[in-house]
C-alpha cells in the first residue's frame, strides 16, 4: 500500500514525511488548534484511528476495535473526534473483513458515524449512514445528540461527502 502522511507547504511541496510505517497512513486532518493531526492506519493490522503531534512524535492509538474506522475529523474545540466506522459482526463478516484486509482491501459495507474524546475514551456511535451506489443517507437516532450535529456539522457533510438530512431539533 502506498498512501503515507506528509507535511506540505502551501504550495504542495512535501516538506517531511511524517509516518514511514508499512501499511496505509492516510486520511489525515489537522486538529483547529494545530497541534495534532489524526489519521487512518494500518500499521496493528487493522484499519484503525491513530492521532500525532504536527511534527510526526507522540504517535498514539485511538480505535482499536476490530472493524474499519476512518475519516476523523476533530471538533471546533480539538477534544473530540467524529468518524465513519465499519464493524463486521457476523463470523463471515469477520472472517471476510480479515481476507480482504490481508489483500490490502476492504469492500462497501454499512457504515455508523462515531463520536469520541481525542485520547478514544467515551466512544459511541451517534449516527447510522447507509452507503449504497457512492450515496450516503444519514439519519440521527437521538435528539438528545442535537448539540453534537451543530459542533460536527461540516465534518459530517465531509465524511458522507453528500447533503445530508438531520433532525436538530
Amino acid at each position: 500500500m502506498i498512501p503515507l502522511t506528509f507535511f506540505v507547504d502551501l504550495k504542495g511541496n512535501i516538506v517531511r514525511q511524517l509516518t514511514e510505517t508499512p501499511g496505509y497512513d492516510a486520511e489525515a486532518t489537522v486538529s483547529p488548534t494545530g497541534d495534532k493531526i489524526v489519521f487512518t492506519s494500518t500499521r496493528n493490522g487493522d484499519i484503525d484511528l491513530y492521532t500525532m503531534n504536527i511534527d510526526g512524535s507522540d504517535v498514539r492509538q485511538i480505535t482499536n476495535e476490530l472493524g474499519y474506522d476512518g475519516g476523523a475529523f476533530f471538533s471546533q474545540d480539538g477534544k473530540q473526534l467524529v468518524f465513519r466506522a465499519s464493524r463486521p459482526k457476523s463470523e463471515d463478516e469477520i472472517s471476510t473483513y480479515k481476507t480482504l484486509l490481508s489483500q490490502g482491501l476492504v469492500m462497501p459495507t454499512n457504515m455508523e458515524i462515531m463520536i469520541c474524546n481525542v485520547d478514544g475514551t467515551g466512544l459511541e456511535a451517534s449516527y447510522e449512514a447507509w452507503w449504497q451506489i457512492g450515496r450516503c443517507t444519514s439519519v440521527l437516532m437521538a435528539s438528545a445528540l442535537s448539540f453534537r450535529v451543530t459542533m460536527f456539522r461540516k465534518a459530517i457533510i465531509l465524511i458522507c461527502g453528500c447533503v445530508i438530512s438531520m433532525d436538530t431539533s
